[in-house]
């Protein structure tokens, strides 16, 4: 597709996501604090991304 960058991003306590992405090689870039509501509270999420080197 000659995509440079794709990026997740990963609920903080979706330890089976984080696993996943990081052994496709993903590397975290941060936390996003309070990044996303729902339910009438706020989650933090990690952002990943793999480049095309």
């Amino acid at each position: 597709m000659g995509l440079h960058r794709v990026e997740a991003l990963v609920y903080t306590e979706n330890s089976a996501s984080l696993k996943l992405l990081e052994k496709l090689n993903f590397q975290k870039e941060g936390l996003l604090r309070d990044y996303f509501y729902q339910g009438g509270r706020y989650y933090d999420h990690w952002l990943l991304s793999l480049l095309n080197m």
